[in-house]
């Protein structure tokens, strides 16, 4: 792939950023379109696609949420039109399947239902892989054939704008035959392509973001009198029985502790980009899952309230957490291995600017496992290479044989100076750890 096509939209720099990177990493046959404007003959306007991606199989639709002009623009909204577009055009044989989501490196929105919102090229990646495997491919250049339709539908943004009254008149007209125009056809390609269909039952690791959305959603949130925003704290999951049964039910309690932390990192960094502390908990964190028999096994319900009355859970279970000195974040320390580092695939993720800026602290930087009743902290990935900048407790470097960590012990990542570690240094982690929850709370 040499590279994204553009179309007549002005498109930004974060959003051509992950298209670049996209084209030089996702697999021959797939196209990168960025500011694709098509024109929606319904509603009497035209809509931008900031970034397509069309595959043999699916075409996913990004939306850059950061758009100053979005207006009514959604995913939703645009996978529609383009369904519509492209079996109105004949592309190809075989219709795509849409899949749709926001682009944007805050969350400052609010967002349409379920609709994930992707931060980076990373996570559009992977959305895109995912999608592929979700349907047969076509036969032929499917996305070749579908970027040259699109690009030759692109429109442009003309000058003349209709009015407000003739945008009524048509908006009444369609309503006035909306009965006549949803026919059978129209009901199963509004259901699979745009409502994003899951055909496997969604896991807890999948509940994490609509925990997040539900948490920062702006109709379940209060403004208190010095103008700070109380979130949500009480949570009720609801799945499917059957999925509920076999995934969820035998390991609740530690499901339900880390969705905890979660929400709480979620917080802390949506406060830290803000540059002060917007955001505020309505109370101690509960969360309690439902078996539903209303719901598919690839659905999930989210219900979020604030309820002061909350009473704190207790601390059994956390035998041990890392604090972090300088943030006072928190991170439980659950099953046999603890994984910390940069990479948002670790169980202890380091997400914080001053870490990402620097890159003192690597990707997998460090492990701890449990056992023996007791936490021994290893240097680097397990059974891999160690971190660039080493791991110390208590200022002295760990080895490859690993240290045994004590309540209290100063766990600090990456040092410039590994015969005199410094806490102060910018980009460097340090961390306390706990064995007692209860007395720390």
């Amino acid at each position: 792939m040499t590279g994204p096509r553009s179309g007549s939209a002005q498109t930004s720099e974060f959003v051509l950023g992950i298209a670049r990177e996209l084209a030089g990493t996702l697999p021959d046959p797939i196209e990168v379109l960025v500011g694709i404007t098509l024109a929606d003959p319904n509603l009497d306007r035209r809509v931008v696609l900031d970034l397509l991606v069309v595959t043999e199989s699916a075409a996913c639709i990004g939306i850059d949420a950061a758009r100053s002009n979005l207006g009514s623009t959604t995913p939703r909204l645009a996978a529609k039109l383009l369904v519509d577009l492209l079996q109105q055009g004949g592309a190809i044989a075989q219709p795509l399947a849409a899949y749709a989501f926001w682009l944007e490196g805050t969350p400052r929105k609010e967002h349409d239902g379920d609709v994930p919102v992707l931060s980076d090229a990373s996570a559009v990646r992977q959305y895109v892989l995912g999608a592929m495997a979700g349907r047969p491919r076509a036969p032929g250049n499917a996305p070749r054939d579908v970027a040259d339709r699109l690009l030759e539908q692109d429109s442009g943004w003309a000058e003349d704008r209709p009015s407000p009254l003739s945008r009524l008149r048509r908006g009444l007209l369609n309503l006035a035959m909306l009965p006549r125009a949803i026919d059978a056809s129209l009901q199963q390609q509004i259901r699979e392509p745009l409502f994003l269909r899951r055909h496997r039952p969604i896991l807890p690791a999948d509940v994490n973001g609509h925990l997040a959305r539900a948490m920062l959603a702006r109709r379940n949130i209060l403004e208190d009198a010095d103008y700070r925003r109380i979130v949500p704290n009480d949570y009720i999951v609801e799945v499917n029985e059957t999925n509920y049964r076999h995934n969820y039910a035998p390991i609740e309690a530690q499901v339900c502790e880390r969705w905890r932390a979660n929400l709480a990192a979620t917080l802390d960094t949506t406060n830290e980009r803000r540059g002060r502390h917007v955001f505020k908990l309505g109370g101690p964190v509960r969360i309690r899952i439902k078996p539903s028999p209303d719901i598919a096994p690839g659905n999930v319900r989210v219900r979020a309230t604030i309820d002061p009355g909350v009473e704190a859970l207790p601390t059994m279970a956390r035998t041990a957490y890392l604090e972090s000195i300088s943030e006072r974040r928190r991170w439980p320390l659950q099953g046999d291995r603890t994984t910390i580092g940069r990479d948002k695939s670790c169980d202890v993720w380091l997400d914080m600017s001053a870490v990402r800026e620097a890159r003192l602290v690597s990707g997998y930087h460090a492990h701890i496992l449990y056992r023996e009743d007791e936490h021994v902290l290893f240097d680097g990935e397990s059974g891999g290479k160690p971190s660039t900048n080493g791991t110390f407790v208590n200022a002295r470097r760990v080895g490859p044989e690993g240290r045994a960590l004590e309540d209290g012990d100063v766990i600090l990542l990456a040092s410039l100076d590994s015969e005199r570690p410094r806490l102060d240094t910018p980009g460097v982690v340090a961390l306390v750890f706990h064995t007692n929850a209860r007395e720390h709370a």
